[in-house]
């Protein structure tokens, strides 16, 4: 009779700790999970700052950009102004003309930059509406691993109850 019981005790520490074992790792896994969220969002920042930067690049290349119209609209100006003294002074209006040629040639590498500027926002905002489909995945899979945890959870409990039940 004492036999038989130390067996059932022995079978119950078992189960105890195969329960315990499958809790550790169910707290394993849910910590994988948290782990893997984190690198999502560290990945979407990551993604979010350079795209912030891109911005601020595209920004900057359209001030350029409008300076060097501005720049060539006063060109231009100057340039209707010296036509009308060509009667007078052909050397002046060639001068002139050449101040417009380089000023045209200012906006053209400014508008070259400005395109360079909008294809890198436009390739960081595709980035980051991956990242953002990316860390849509991440949350669906870590909230399935999260409600396996709490089955394997609510099977453990129900184990123990049985075992506490006289």
């Amino acid at each position: 009779m004492h036999f038989h019981a130390q067996k059932e005790h022995l079978q119950a520490q078992k189960e105890h700790l195969q329960a315990q074992k499958e809790h550790l790792q169910a707290q394993k896994e849910h910590l994988q999970a948290q782990k893997e969220h984190l690198q999502a969002q560290k990945e979407h920042l990551q993604a979010q700052k350079e795209h912030l930067q891109a911005q601020k690049e595209h920004l900057q290349a359209q001030k350029e950009h409008l300076q060097a119209q501005k720049e060539h609209l006063q060109a231009q100006k100057e340039h209707l102004q010296a036509q009308k003294r060509a009667f007078t002074s052909s050397k002046r209006a060639f001068t002139s003309s050449k101040r417009a040629f380089t000023s045209s040639k200012r906006a053209f590498t400014s508008s070259k930059r400005a395109f360079t500027s909008s294809n890198k926002a436009f390739y960081a905002h595709k980035w980051t509406s991956n990242a953002s489909t990316n860390q849509k995945h991440n949350k669906k899979a870590a909230k399935y691993r999260f409600f396996v945890i709490c089955l394997r959870l609510k099977q453990h409990l129900v184990i123990c109850e049985v075992k506490d039940t006289p």
